[in-house]
């Protein structure tokens, strides 16, 4: 057969002298994998054979043979069976089996034998044999003839094939039987040519895909049965047998027909290993889903088979082992590292309390100095930067900016940058960032998120009645008692140390108390010091007024009171001042003053104004902070099933529900309050009272536009919610959408006032477009990875491209830090420098003179009198410096009209009379001065 299969044939014709040689043809052609296009075997059309050697062997095959029931044309008659049916049909009824060709053979040499002695009348064999030669019969086999050499005259042959049953018979039946059918005397083959061997098999194969036949001998013989392929195996419907699974796919299951790929992260060198593929180094194998593999972040955390590097465990090796922490801040923030001692956690709580006190502090300090002075808008542009710090830190934490800037940078460049980018989230967020809840938290039933949203609802709470308490101690024990002895000391000790010369009308020239004594600026020269006409018109006030007795003892006499000369706001303190006034409209110089109430009444008013605006400024400073714990039961991040971001090991939305009623709570009811606080004093917020306390909300704003502080605490609300968004690409254009929407409703709105050049709209722009970049940034990162295109493939994933993704945001972010730092210092340090220049420009150092020449702004609107008046001279401005002062004198009318139903006309009279005397006291001082020098 080796023989055979070198030559190639197309046709192997065998002749096999009974079924046994048959079937050795067949398997020795099988086994030696030889697929003619024909194979053709005497005696192989038959069930027997088909028995033998199996439907998968036998299909297909061809034999050679003389006879078939039904098989002549035109069908005969027989004399002693009838026809061929009849033959078939006797044989059957006698033998129990179907006729063969050689039966057939058999019955018709014995009907011509027989029909020859007949004709011959004797048994002699060479009369039978002329019989024979001259015997023309019609018999059930064929009519039969004889030549001269014993052969057949026209003799016609048959060809039978094997072939398998139809697709509606059992399967198991056509694995075993097969029909077989007469291929025609037109010459025609109806399946030509023969299948492989394979593909025979498989062609009547009996089992399923992912089932294999397994035989089976017992007493009975041979039985098949399909198994299922056994993990990690698998048979497709081209196969007989099951299969390993290939390196690089894996099988979790029984009765595979194909096996699964390998998903990025998993380890299926194997094929199948107990209990599953592992995951690879830098990967962890998530509990739920088929193989469900996400990467660790950083991928040095995650060793492989789901272990964990140090002391880091749990999901994604993102939580830490009892005893351990995550630092929260660093380059390695995501290693745990040892728990700090109780005492170093209670400092550590303590100083952020400490530091957000201060801040409050600071920032209540600002607002009472904002409420006497238009010109102090350092508490509006701290406020600013509040707000852009919260923003900021919910952009890079929702945009996992410093993810994106490890990818692209590396690790090398990225480490000095990722501080950078966390401080606004350690400034914000103190609580989380500073403090190891997990380690306060360990040997607990709770959970950290858990602490945060408990810590959400009651941070506000506690924190007002602590200021309650300390307000309540200090009024009871500082102020009742120890102050009032430390304020009798120190008066007469001021009145004995400083005799005041002069009424000043000047911040940097003096001031006058509440009870309208002066105090003197001992700072000045002494020539700079005369006297200043009283409001009255009356005679100055002199030093020689005073007597002895009033230095000792305290008392003073009464006198009108003035303006403070540190209230720029002159015209709306004049009526607002803790004192009354009766007056008479008939002449306005006359004016008497009365006092109002008793210095009791006093304190408690400036006790209750400043306990309002710290409580403001508290919930403006605790609102984000309060909101960014509560969201935490809303952040959700899908991996194998929505898990809690910041505890990967808990099941998303189990504290659903005290999340909600937090933000609803304090969410949306702080800046709801807050607004229905100033819509009650929206007709009084020019006066000093109002100012002090509530100012902090309302001041840099326009009038128009005083509830704009609420609008932005409920962006901060919606930022916040769309950052616990569980996929990255939804969160950015949402909060991509948002940041453009307040964009426009800023531009469109231009909510703030026009002070120090219009600074504050500047700087809210600047910060809403440091989030919009941000945003932006992250879109295009994960956008560019979905581009299909040679063309566009290579452009987005260009160098220049990386660079602009990390620069734009980073650019965006610089210039509103950079601007913010101007004009703080343009309103505090250059303010003072240019009083100083125009009042002693001869005390000015080169130092000083050079940073005063850092102001772009430096031309000023000269005030001069002549026969026509008071007029101002703004010839050396420029055109966009005449525009902002024609807007600023134009406010200040229209605030002067508005509050004329409230404002006495003397009051006007007197800010006009007042401004008058400051611009001529400003021009006479220079001459003293140089005079003194």
């Amino acid at each position: 057969m080796r023989h055979v299969k070198a030559l190639g044939p197309d046709l192997l014709l065998g002749c096999a002298e009974n079924f046994r040689s048959a079937e050795e043809i067949a398997i020795s052609a099988r086994t030696l994998s030889f697929s003619p296009a024909g194979l053709v075997l005497t005696g192989a059309t038959s069930p027997i054979f088909v028995q033998l050697v199996g439907a998968k062997i036998a299909n297909y095959i061809m034999s050679p043979i003389s006879w078939m029931p039904g098989s002549a044309s035109p069908p005969s008659s027989c004399s002693v069976f009838g026809s061929a049916e009849g033959f078939a049909s006797e044989y059957r009824q006698r033998w129990g089996e179907d006729a063969l060709p050689q039966s057939a053979e058999a019955a018709a040499g014995g009907i011509a034998l027989l029909a020859a002695v007949q004709a011959a009348g004797t048994l002699e064999s060479e009369a039978v044999r002329t019989a024979l030669l001259q015997l023309d019969l019609e018999t059930f086999y064929a009519q039969l003839a004889f030549n001269a050499d014993g052969t057949r005259r026209n003799a016609s042959m048959l060809t039978l094939q094997v072939q398998p049953l139809g697709q509606d018979q059992p399967k198991n039946d056509r694995w075993t039987k097969s029909r077989i059918v007469s291929v025609g005397l037109d010459g025609r083959l109806s399946l030509w040519p023969m299948p492989t061997w394979e593909k025979k098999e498989i062609e009547v194969y009996p089992c399923s895909p992912g089932e294999e036949l397994i035989t089976q001998m017992d007493e009975n013989g041979a039985s098949n049965t399909c198994e299922k392929c056994s993990m990690g195996r698998y048979r497709t419907p081209l196969a007989t047998v099951c299969e390993d699974c290939e390196p690089g796919q894996y099988g979790m299951d029984i009765g595979m027909s194909q096996c699964h790929s390998c998903p990025q992260g998993a380890n299926c060198s194997d094929g199948y290993m107990p209990g599953g593929p592992e995951a690879m180094a830098g990967y962890y194998l998530l509990p739920y889903g088929v193989l469900s593999i996400a990467p660790c972040e950083p991928k040095e955390l995650c060793v492989g088979g789901n272990a964990c590097e140090g002391a880091n465990s749990g999901i994604l090796c993102r939580q830490c082992k009892r005893g351990f922490a995550l630092p929260r801040f660093g380059l390695k923030r995501y290693e745990c590292t040892e728990c700090p001692s109780d005492r170093w956690s209670l400092g550590t709580i303590l100083i952020t309390v400490l530091l957000y006190v201060l801040y409050i502090w600071l920032i209540v300090k600002g607002t009472l100095s904002a409420s006497t002075s238009i010109r102090a808008i350092h508490s509006v542009v701290l406020k600013i930067c509040m707000n852009y710090l919260q923003l900021a830190a919910t952009a890079f934490e929702a945009t996992d900016f410093k993810v994106m800037l490890l990818t692209i940078c590396g690790r090398d460049k990225a480490d000095w940058l990722i501080p950078l980018i966390s401080l606004p989230e350690r400034i914000q967020y103190p609580m989380q960032w500073f403090i190891s809840l997990d380690c306060l938290v360990a040997g607990t039933r709770f959970h950290e998120y858990q602490v945060i949203i408990m810590a959400g609802l009651t941070l506000m709470p506690l924190a007002f009645f602590l200021k309650t308490l300390l307000a309540m101690v200090r009024k009871d024990c500082v102020q009742k008692r120890m102050t009032p002895h430390l304020r009798r000391w120190w008066a007469g000790f001021s009145a004995w140390r400083n005799k005041p010369a002069c009424l000043a009308a000047d911040a940097e020239l003096g001031s006058v108390d509440e009870q309208g004594d002066v105090q003197d600026n001992g700072r000045l020269p002494l020539p700079l010091r005369g006297a200043v006409l009283s409001p009255s018109g009356q005679s100055p006030r002199t030093p020689e007024a005073w007597t002895p007795s009033r230095f000792w003892g305290g008392a003073r006499s009464p006198a009108p009171p003035t303006h403070r000369a540190r209230d720029d706001l002159t015209p709306m303190s004049g009526f607002d001042m803790p004192f009354r006034r009766s007056r008479t409209n008939e002449d306005c110089e006359v004016v008497r003053w009365v006092s109002r109430h008793p210095q009791t009444t006093v304190f408690v008013s400036s006790m209750a104004t400043r306990f309002v605006n710290s409580s403001i400024v508290m919930s403006f400073i605790l609102h984000p902070v309060v909101v960014r714990m509560l969201v935490v039961g809303f952040e959700c991040v899908e991996l194998d099933t929505l898990r809690q971001r910041n505890d990967l090991d808990v099941n998303c939305r189990k504290w659903l529900a005290w999340s909600t009623v937090g933000l609803v709570v304090y969410g949306l009811g702080t800046p709801v309050l807050l607004f229905l606080a100033l819509f009650r004093v929206r007709k009084r917020l020019l006066r000093t009272e109002v100012r002090k306390r509530f100012g902090f909300l309302y001041n840099g704003f326009e009038l128009k536009y005083y509830y704009f502080e609420s609008v932005y605490m409920f962006r901060k609300v919606v930022i916040l919610l769309f950052f616990t968004a569980p996929t990255m690409y939804v969160r950015m254009v949402l909060m991509l959408f948002t940041s453009w929407t307040f964009i426009l409703i800023h531009v469109h709105t231009q909510p703030f006032d026009n002070r120090s050049y219009l600074c504050l709209d500047r700087l809210e722009a600047l910060s809403l477009g440091a989030l919009a970049a941000t945003v932006t940034a992250r879109l295009i990162f994960d956008v560019r990875e979905e581009l299909s295109g040679q063309f566009f493939e290579d452009l987005a994933k260009h160098w220049t491209v990386d660079i602009a993704i990390v620069v734009m945001p980073l650019l965006a972010h610089a210039a509103f830090i950079s601007y913010a730092a101007w004009s703080l210092f343009r309103n505090t340090v250059l303010k003072h420098l240019a009083l100083k220049l125009d009042v002693w420009p001869e005390r000015m150092t080169c130092l000083q003179r050079w940073v005063l020449g850092l102001d772009n702004h430096k031309q000023k609107a000269t005030i001069d009198e002549d026969e026509r008046g008071l007029w101002i001279d703004t010839r050396d401005l420029t055109k966009k410096e005449q525009h902002y002062i024609f807007v600023a004198l134009c406010d200040t009318l229209h605030r002067y009209m508005d509050s004329s139903h409230r404002v006495h006309p003397c009051d006007i009279s007197a800010a006009v009379q007042e401004a008058l005397v400051r611009c001529r006291s400003t021009k006479q001082q220079q001459p003293q001065q140089q005079q003194q020098l």
